[in-house]
């Protein structure tokens, strides 16, 4: 039943999900990794009846120094 479940849900709600999960992934890393940080919002609404809302949100810059190795 999940698996039906997760077929009927619709495809632009899950896209929707799956970026605010990345921004918020993004402003723990801006935080240090704690949660205290407000849920972006990017009005994905907007942005998905004009065809612009992405699928993928880039990621921050922290995030990118984190990788290289150059962090505080």
């Amino acid at each position: 039943m999940v698996t039906q479940a997760y077929k009927d849900y619709p495809v632009n709600k899950i896209n929707r999900i799956w970026l605010t999960h990345q921004g918020c992934l993004n402003e723990m890393i801006k935080c240090k990794g704690h949660n205290r940080h407000p849920i972006p919002h990017m009005n994905k609404e907007k942005l998905e009846r004009t065809n612009r809302l992405p699928t993928v949100l880039d990621v921050c810059d922290e995030a990118l120094a984190l990788l290289q190795g150059q962090t505080d």
